[in-house]
């Protein structure tokens, strides 16, 4: 099988990695605008991972062109939400039916794309979308890529859904680790990092302001109150599946089925654990994707449902104001988020 990964940053790259152990012919398209894949070409297409994991693999190949999608019976979409406007439209054209689509990580993406293909008036391809990226990774160096850590189950939704068990089966051959989703709604609001990024970041705004590449995101930004900020704001998340009749699950609960249950009873004690999954995340700003990238493509997102449903997310209403008022955010309302259940 054929695999094409579409990505801008190191977990799609490591993502193109874990399916080159499993797949022979695995091209990586770069969207990027940092030339990752001359970068890749000039080390052969060879990626080394450290960590959590320890092996080498080398791609069929990089570009930066979509043709290479026309014969592929794989594409995995992975770059930043933010660049989904503008690659819609170029990767359509190159699709086919009976071609099998995935997206990473849950980002309403799904739902956007199913939109286009409609637009573009593209059948009989089958879309899945994951909740999150398999691995937790940083880079090395170009073509290095050091593991922190790896989750042990995430959700996957499937459309159409008489395609469900067969997709499943098709990803669980590559990653082992993917259970059914409802829906795209689902995947998306079980995307965790609705909770876990933007706060510590706002709320620590100073300290990240001054000390941006040391700053530790979870050690030094997840104290005890920040973190019972981040407890109600996932109780609105959990309210906001609800009203959509799916039931979603906790933080806490998938940060212990991600990375394993050590007793702890908070997600501030789970994730400022220096034993636990995080403790090498820093370098997170202003700028980065915690905020430019989660706050507009999932936060804002569910704040729009929620009020499309009337119900009160207090401090979902926060983020998006401090966002707005410190960092000068603008954000769009969209009839797309009017939900049915």
């Amino acid at each position: 099988m054929k695999t094409v990964v579409i990505g801008n940053s190191v977990l799609p790259l490591a993502l193109a990695g874990q399916v080159a152990m499993r797949n022979d012919e695995v091209v990586y398209v770069d969207v990027s605008e940092h030339g990752t894949h001359r970068e890749l070409i000039a080390h052969d297409c060879r990626l080394i991972y450290s960590g959590e994991e320890n092996f080498a693999v080398r791609l069929a190949g990089a570009t930066d062109s979509f043709k290479v999608i026309t014969d592929a019976q794989l594409i995995l979409i992975a770059p930043a939400p933010s660049s989904y406007t503008q690659i819609f439209g170029k990767i359509i054209p190159f699709l086919r039916e009976g071609q099998h689509i995935c997206f990473f990580p849950g980002s309403f993406g799904a739902m956007f794309f199913q939109n286009e293909l409609e637009k573009y008036g593209k059948k009989g391809l089958i879309v899945c979308e994951a909740v999150s990226f398999p691995w937790v990774c940083k880079s090395k160096s170009p073509n290095e890529i050091v593991v922190s850590s790896k989750k042990k189950s995430l959700k996957i939704a499937v459309y159409p859904e008489s395609e469900r068990e067969n997709e499943i089966k098709l990803y669980n051959d590559l990653f082992d680790i993917f259970c059914p989703a409802v829906n795209f709604i689902e995947t998306s609001l079980e995307n965790i990092n609705i909770v876990l990024h933007p706060l510590p970041i706002l709320l620590n705004i100073g300290s990240v302001e001054r000390e941006c590449k040391t700053f530790r995101h979870y050690i030094d930004g997840v104290s005890p109150i920040v973190g019972d900020a981040m407890e109600k704001m996932d109780q609105e998340r959990l309210a906001v599946g609800k009203a959509l009749g799916l039931k979603l699950t906790s933080t806490l609960s998938q940060l212990k089925t991600y990375y394993g249950d050590n007793g702890f009873t908070t997600i501030s004690e789970y994730v400022s654990n220096l034993n636990g999954p995080y403790p090498l995340v820093s370098g997170f700003g202003l700028d980065s994707r915690y905020i430019r990238e989660d706050i507009p493509c999932l936060v804002w997102p569910m704040l729009q449902i929620a009020r499309a449903h009337g119900i009160d997310v207090p401090i979902t209403e926060l983020c998006i104001e401090l966002s707005k008022k410190l960092l000068g955010m603008e954000f769009v309302e969209s009839d797309s988020f009017r939900v049915t259940t």
